[in-house]
């Protein structure tokens, strides 16, 4: 029974500020104009803070290893590779085969799956953000790659890689990891600046899920039907029972095996849509598989949060 209210717990939190997000944008408190700032704003301050206070915040005596770090890097990778073998053996369609193989592998990993961390594992929490900090600029680069392949023009490195430099998250990331490696020093962040800075990051994480539930309409699918099946199997159900098992048989637990169910198991980021849009995927079945990953992924990890703490794997 304690495990099943801790799993309650965990993705109960979730889906209500999600719905709060969907009853404000019904009553129209904002429009999607404001919703494209917020979520602007929120991406580029409130979450990189609390992904860098989430670091600073973490004991040096639990910091991730670079094994297992170099772990969610290799299955990231894998994740994509295999993809692209299959989905083009199944879907003839160049549009969709780049967006169901990005819907597939590109997890939402900051909004969806940090506040997962945070309650599972609130003192190692900055393990999780590092595995999802390592995991967000793969996933990027991996899925330019995969669209501008199936739009049949070739990737461009350079643009890459000032994409992974200026993403708000990566330089977060960096940043608590500086300020991390100074703590252990003995140079702490002033208190007064350590409290605002704490505060500031308090706010990403709810906001970003009210932001989500309010950008997302779950609609029944008009079209699409075989493909946005094929990624809610793949992507909420085949990716992460492989991902977690490999895990599990390499000997990962606690705050790690985490940082790994959320980089294998959750829903597929709401940015992929835009990116779809903007390098010629279709569009609206990259929408769809956003918003049916999201709902689809509450039943998937309650029932993966249920399990593994059930089995003492975290």
């Amino acid at each position: 029974m304690e495990h099943l209210a801790t799993s309650v717990n965990v993705v109960l939190p979730l889906f209500l500020l999600m719905l709060s997000g969907k009853l404000m944008k019904r009553i129209n408190l904002f429009d999607q104009r404001t919703l494209d700032i917020m979520n602007k704003v929120t991406f580029r301050t409130f979450l990189p803070v609390s992904l860098a206070m989430s670091i600073y915040n973490t004991s040096h005596e639990n910091m991730a290893q670079p094994s297992f770090l170099a772990f969610a890097f290799a299955g990231t990778v894998l994740v994509c590779l295999i993809m692209l073998v299959i989905i083009p053996r199944i879907e003839p369609e160049n549009a969709r085969r780049g967006v169901m193989i990005q819907g597939i592998m590109r997890g939402n990993s900051v909004i969806f799956g940090l506040p997962i961390g945070m309650i599972l594992c609130p003192d190692e929490v900055g393990t999780v953000a590092l595995a999802v900090a390592v995991v967000v600029p793969t996933i990027n680069i991996l899925s330019v790659v995969v669209l501008e392949i199936f739009r049949g023009q070739k990737p461009a490195p350079r643009k890459i890689l000032r994409g992974i430099l200026h993403n708000p998250l990566v330089i977060g990331s960096a940043i608590g990891l500086l300020f991390w490696e100074l703590k252990g020093l003995g140079i702490g962040i002033p208190q007064a600046v350590y409290t605002a800075l704490s505060d500031f990051g308090k706010l990403g994480t709810p906001l970003a899920l009210i932001i989500l539930g309010a950008s997302v309409d779950f609609g029944l699918p008009r079209s699409h039907k075989r493909q946005l099946l094929i990624v809610l199997v793949a992507r909420l159900v085949l990716v992460p029972v492989a991902g977690v098992a490999a895990s599990i048989a390499a000997g990962y637990r606690g705050a790690e095996l985490v940082g790994l169910l959320i980089a294998f198991g959750a829903p597929t980021a709401v940015s992929s849509f835009t990116m779809a849009q903007e390098m010629g995927g279709d569009s609206e079945l990259a929408g769809q598989i956003v918003v049916w990953t999201t709902a689809g992924s509450l039943v998937t990890m309650f029932v993966y949060v249920f399990l593994l703490r059930s089995l003492g794997f975290i």
